[in-house]
């Protein structure tokens, strides 16, 4: 007697979608990540792992999640993404205007549930709701949303897009999935508690026939037939499973199974899409991506000598570190700022936003974090206990600094148009609750000032102007006696340490003075400095100039200087005792960070450690 072990494949929802000939791809390969491919060529898009991956024609959207942070992202035609809305959303589809969410929640929060819009164009604080149900399946057409209604057993429902907290309309009796459309008709599985059917609806006069007698899922329309990845108990058992198509230009309901495409041979199928002529899906089996050509009946295994290549990487964004419990919030420069924390115990590395950020601190148990995507600036607020995040400006507000449960920052309102500003910190503060907007106070906007060195240092605020004309200085503002004023001293960057300030002039000189200005001291000359720090006595600095590029340190007391690394650092913080940096050189030009002198192989978080540079993550 011989007993059969069979080990089948979990199914796992992956998407993939069409544009232009394009069919772009979460690679099961590669962690799923956003990947594209196109005449036997594949490409890495970017690290987002894109669920509910959708396309209007023209821009693709989807849902992008991490440990914090979630948004809802638009692909545009050159492969850029940006943040449509700093939103969880699910079934995501758009009129071209809006692009439309559900929300689904299912202990916490349910009375949020529903169907949401917000701009596409990122103008909208705050989603509108437009239904209260839960809702799966959503697709558009002529104004109104079609779904899936889960708080009505998953039947076939329709709203207008102009309602708010409204409820659905009932237009079929049977609990429907997997909706797609074609102009007004509407393409589903339906099903009872005793049979299940492909059907389509017809939105103009509500007529709903049945195409074939097979469940179907993942449906996909090519031509004058419907695509289906064939589940149905009764005729996979007779038939056998695999990919199976109906006839969509039937008049009269049809009671025999689909008509098979692809054999399963024991591989499963998921996550039907089309390009407009071939088919493309996952199998569970090897969970590689394949394309099948109709016409021809051939299936071709795009994965099948992959390997994830080696990433050519371009360094962007703003260079940050911060600690919080003894772990290492940094902004990957590799991956377009967006932040990661790093568990130097367990070694573990984490997504923390899908966002680029430029800036990060924390304070009294809450992540406070500035956004910024093409123009496209917010500051959140995360409570580190629950999770729940919330908008707390639309403005870019970088160097974040507390006093007193009030945030000092700089309004980088563009360029040559930056302020100092304070925001009271309230609970509950959110810019999308009218009872507790933030209180915003302008406290300095005489002169522009600079977005590269800001340190607050006791009552003062110190700072560099960057004017159109003239000479860039540093300032300092009272808290106290709200007043600001130079204190005398040119400089392109600086730190602070006890009474003295240590700062780079533009004479290529790294230079020290007295808090107020005073006892101006030569250090070190013929040096291009992008940042500096000062620890036990000891001055390091990051110079980019050419023939000495490196990281020194310079002994205060004895002017001894010493190389330390023969690559940049920037955003110098002490750690635990150590100092870390981004390994780069970050320079300003009208206030956007470029990196200079750095590749592919840098963008790296190193920590000095006796004397010498030990990578970290």
């Amino acid at each position: 007697k011989s007993v059969e072990l069979k080990i089948t494949s979990k199914e796992e929802q992956l998407y993939s979608v069409g544009r232009n000939g394009v069919i772009y791809f979460q690679n099961n390969l590669d962690s799923n990540k956003l990947y594209s491919y196109k005449d036997g060529t594949i490409t890495k898009v970017n690290n987002d792992v894109p669920n509910y991956m959708f396309s209007d024609g023209n821009n693709i959207y989807y849902y992008s999640s991490a440990l914090f942070g979630r948004s809802i992202k638009k692909l545009s035609s050159l492969d850029v993404a940006s943040a449509v809305a700093n939103v969880g959303g699910e079934y995501l589809t758009t009129d071209g205007t809006y692009v439309y969410y559900a929300v689904n929640n299912l202990l916490l929060n349910t009375s949020e549930n529903g169907i949401y819009k917000t701009k596409l164009d990122g103008s909208q604080d705050t989603p509108t709701r437009i239904c209260t149900e839960k809702a799966e399946y959503l697709v558009y057409y002529n104004n109104y949303i079609y779904y899936s209604n889960a708080s009505q057993g998953g039947k076939l429902y329709r709203v207008s897009t102009s309602a708010t907290d409204g409820t659905g309309t009932l237009l079929w009796d049977e609990k429907v999935s997997y909706i797609i459309n074609d102009g007004a008709t509407l393409y589903f599985n339906s099903s009872t508690l005793t049979a299940s059917a492909i059907r389509k609806f017809d939105t103009s006069n509500s007529q709903c026939l049945k195409l074939t007698t097979d469940k179907g899922s993942y449906l996909t329309k090519i031509g004058n037939y419907v695509y289906y990845v064939n589940n149905d108990l009764l005729t996979t058992a007779l038939f056998g499973k695999g990919i199976s198509r109906a006839n969509t230009l039937l008049t009269i309901d049809n009671h025999a199974p689909g008509i098979k495409v692809v054999e399963d041979n024991g591989n499963g199928y998921s996550s039907l899409s089309t390009d407009g002529e071939n088919l493309y899906f996952y199998k569970l089996n090897d969970k590689h991506f394949y394309c099948y050509d109709i016409d021809n009946e051939e299936e071709t295994d795009l994965m099948e000598n992959y390997v994830v290549p080696e990433e050519t990487v371009v360094l962007n964004g703003y260079a940050r570190i911060a600690e919080y419990n003894g772990e290492i919030y940094y902004t990957n420069i590799r991956e377009d700022g967006v932040l990661y924390k790093y568990n130097p115990t367990t070694r573990l590395k984490v997504k923390v936003t899908t966002d680029t950020v430029s800036n990060v601190n924390f304070y009294n148990g809450y992540m406070y974090y500035s956004t910024y995507i093409l123009g496209n600036y917010a500051l959140f607020r995360t409570n580190l206990t629950t999770n729940e995040t919330f908008k707390i400006s639309s403005d870019r507000c970088d160097h974040l600094m507390f006093v007193n449960d009030y945030i000092y920052y700089v309004n980088v309102g563009g360029t040559y148009n930056n302020y100092i500003e304070k925001m009271k910190i309230v609970e509950g503060m959110s810019v999308d609750n009218d009872l507790n907007l933030p209180e915003v106070t302008r406290l300095f906007d005489d002169k522009s000032l600079w977005v590269a060195d800001v340190q607050l240092s006791g009552d003062y605020i110190y700072f560099t102007i960057n004017p159109m004309f003239g000479t860039k200085y540093i300032y300092r503002y009272s808290i106290s006696q709200n007043s600001g004023a130079s204190i005398g001293q040119e400089a392109l960057t600086f730190t602070i340490s006890g009474n003295k300030i240590y700062f780079y002039d533009n004479n290529n000189s790294l230079c020290s003075c007295n808090v107020d200005g005073t006892g101006k001291q030569v250090l070190v000359t013929g040096v291009e400095v992008n940042d500096m720090i000062v620890k036990d006595g000891v001055l390091y600095y990051s110079s980019t100039k050419s023939g000495s590029v490196g990281i020194y340190s310079y002994n205060l007391t004895t002017s001894t200087k010493t190389t330390i690394s023969q690559t940049n650092g920037d955003a110098f913080v002490i750690i635990n005792g150590e100092i870390h940096f981004v390994q780069t050189a970050v320079k300003y030009v009208t206030d956007k960070a470029t990196h200079v002198g750095s590749n592919a192989n840098t963008g790296y978080i190193y920590k000095i450690s006796n004397g010498s540079v030990v990578k970290v993550s």
